[in-house]
């Protein structure tokens, strides 16, 4: 991940609308890097939520580490993968993320 902590993104937090240029090392939530929760197809922007955010940080607190495998998606991608045409993970309000035995996928509507 050292090439995507070193990237600049254009980082859009959905739920104020508000854009900025920042490198992918940097920390939106104490344990949650920008690196983190990119597309994995390569682009430089990031849609996420605070609000979803937030609420895996609490997740995060209570049970331990965990590994987000998948965040926001650009809609490319998502076909790529054959996912919903509908998938939240399209307009940034939801998370996947592993914990220590289980594969958990949280969606705020």
């Amino acid at each position: 991940m050292a090439g995507k902590n070193n990237k600049l993104y254009t980082v859009v937090n959905v739920d104020t609308g508000g854009v900025r240029q920042i490198r992918g090392s940097y920390h939106l939530r104490k344990n949650f890097t920008v690196a983190e929760l990119a597309c994995s197809d390569g682009t430089d922007v990031v849609l996420y939520s605070g609000i979803s955010l937030d609420w895996v940080q609490k997740i995060r607190d209570r049970v331990g580490a965990i590994k987000v495998l998948s965040a926001f998606r650009t809609q490319s991608y998502n076909h790529k993968l054959q996912g919903a045409a509908t998938n939240s993970q399209l307009i940034r309000s939801c998370v996947g993320f592993k914990e220590t035995t289980s594969y958990v996928s949280r969606c705020l509507l």
